[in-house]
């Protein structure tokens, strides 16, 4: 049984080791030829196939025992193996100027799916989810559409605009229709004691939800209030770098975490009143 097995792996090593060596050629394109006799280390790595320590190889042996006569060379002189010289032969010369260069990838990766603003995520007591960029604003959205008891909202810049697809406008809608469902919401903005700009997006935005029946405060201009946090319901925690602009929730690489775990919820609800207090 364990000879049996033993002649499996190496069946099943035979098999997979060329394709293990053929695999960059999958993922590299160059441009141009490269010379055996001038190419440098960092040039000689940018072959598929070769990595630094086989690239030194090939030059201390260059230096070792002068230019290369013949590109079978490599192959006599143990610095490759017959699946790597096939790869990197149509890339190689023993004359002329290194114009080797790398070009657009043979194969492109394809774009990340738009996120699905309808999918219902649902967490247990203790879960984490990651919420990589565009991600976070449908999770937000239906947190804030479901909470039922408080919301505390601490952000440096909530950017809203009257354009209909302006995400940040459609949470700060969400945040007063959970006001008018009985929610107690309360929010605190930064306000810049050197950037008017984000002072009047902020003191925008604070105007509406007051409007509103929204409690609003902006934090003193001698301490900058930089955090990005939400808690909801004493349970569930947003908190990152996505701050509440049409950039950050659409375009821009952010990321952001989603607990579901009321010891977190209860030392940040905590840590939000005393930001509101002045501590």
């Amino acid at each position: 049984m364990k000879k049996c097995c033993t002649t499996n792996r190496r069946l099943l090593v035979t098999l997979l080791t060329p394709l293990l060596w053929l695999a960059p050629t999958a993922t590299l394109a160059l441009d141009g030829r490269l010379n055996l006799n001038t190419a440098t280390v960092e040039q000689f790595e940018m072959l598929p196939t070769i990595g630094q320590t086989r690239a030194k190889a090939i030059s201390d042996y260059r230096r070792q025992h002068g230019a290369f006569r013949s590109i079978d060379q490599l192959l006599s002189g143990k610095l490759v193996g017959e699946s790597s010289l096939a790869a990197i032969r149509p890339y190689i010369s023993l004359d002329g100027v290194t114009t080797l260069t790398p070009s657009s990838p043979a194969r492109k990766i394809a774009p990340a799916p738009a996120p699905d603003l309808n999918r219902h995520i649902s967490l247990r007591p203790g879960e984490v989810r990651v919420l990589p960029d565009e991600a976070y604003f449908p999770a937000l959205l239906q947190h804030l559409a479901q909470a039922n008891r408080r919301i505390g909202l601490v952000m440096f810049l909530f950017k809203a605009t009257d354009r209909q697809d302006n995400r940040p406008a459609q949470l700060a809608q969400a945040l007063i229709d959970a006001r008018r469902r009985g929610v107690r919401v309360e929010v605190l903005l930064e306000k810049s004691g050197y950037d008017e700009e984000l002072n009047r997006e902020n003191e925008k935005v604070a105007q509406l939800l007051r409007k509103n029946r929204i409690e609003v405060r902006l934090d003193s201009p001698g301490t900058t209030t930089h955090a990005k946090l939400v808690v909801i319901d004493s349970r569930y925690v947003f908190l990152g770098s996505h701050n509440l602009t049409q950039a950050a929730l659409k375009r821009n690489h952010e990321v952001s975490l989603l607990l579901d775990n009321t010891a977190l919820a209860r030392e940040l609800t905590d840590y939000i009143e005393r930001i509101r207090a002045g501590e």
